[in-house]
């Protein structure tokens, strides 16, 4: 039974642009960087935690999710243009690894991709049961505040937080407008943290077929990443570079695994530019 993917569409420009969000940052989180590419129509797949009818988390690696892009990109027209941030990222890869879409132009966002050596020393720590001890998001995601007074004391939290540290306030409150809602008592996050945690704790597991597919895509990739980025290191960049014959990096200064929240208009640019060549 075919099922039909939830999706936003933001603009209405002439041409059209396929966007995959982050964990735990929904479509609308990305208006800022959205409103800075006008001549666009940006499609936006919501991952699963984010579906109105709230689903369980049941996940043993991120297949699901690129079935999900499967079934979205049927409904649609030709695919020439997509942009991922994250996991968003990383499900672009899978899908033109399985054949499902072959853009023209694939732009990365820091792509939740890993190393060969966190992968062994993960699976390590897996079979041990202590991956989730040694994981830096999962314990953490499982613990987060998840009700406030208000949108404001929310803001007022979150603004003193270090990971947000390079947002601007709008884009913080688009952030904090995504996310929350309003309840009975103040306001309430809209989706549940365990398939957050869920998502953080079965990302790994593509790494080693990632790397060794990186050299059957033959899109145009532009890989964008922060320079303080806890994701993506160098010498993953230059084994993009051996692997893709079309491949080009940018680094984006002051920046984290967060750059396109950070940095909206300097990633609309970077976008921009490649899309045009």
């Amino acid at each position: 039974m075919s099922i039909q993917i939830p999706s936003e569409c933001f603009g209405d420009g002439d041409s059209s642009l396929y966007f995959l969000h982050a964990n735990g940052y929904p479509p609308s989180v990305y208006t800022p960087l959205f409103s800075c590419l006008p001549e666009y129509t940006i499609q936006s797949m919501l991952l699963r935690p984010h579906w109105p009818a709230l689903i369980p988390p049941s996940l043993r690696n991120w297949d699901p999710f690129v079935d999900d892009v499967h079934s979205f990109l049927k409904e649609r027209q030709e695919v020439d243009v997509v942009v991922g941030h994250s996991i968003g990222a990383t499900l672009w890869l899978l899908a033109a690894m399985r054949g499902l879409c072959r853009p023209r132009k694939m732009i990365l966002i820091d792509p939740a991709i890993f190393s060969y050596p966190v992968f062994f020393g993960y699976s390590f720590f897996w079979l041990l049961g202590l991956h989730r001890r040694v994981h830096p998001y999962i314990n953490r995601t499982l613990k987060r505040r998840t009700c406030f007074d208000s949108m404001e004391d929310v803001f007022c939290q979150y603004r003193k937080k270090r990971v947000f540290k390079y947002f601007s306030d709008e884009s913080l409150r688009y952030y904090i407008e995504s996310i929350f809602v309003t309840s009975t008592n103040g306001v309430s996050l809209a989706f549940d943290v365990k398939w957050e945690a869920k998502i953080y704790e079965t990302g790994v597991w593509h790494a080693p077929y990632i790397w060794r597919n990186l050299k059957e895509i033959d899109s145009d990739i532009l890989l964008i990443y922060g320079q303080y980025s806890d994701v993506i290191s160098e010498s993953m960049v230059n084994r993009f570079r051996k692997s893709c014959p079309q491949f080009r990096a940018i680094r984006c200064e002051e920046a984290t695994h967060l750059l396109p929240l950070e940095y909206p208009r300097r990633m609309a640019e970077y976008i921009r530019e490649f899309i045009a060549k």
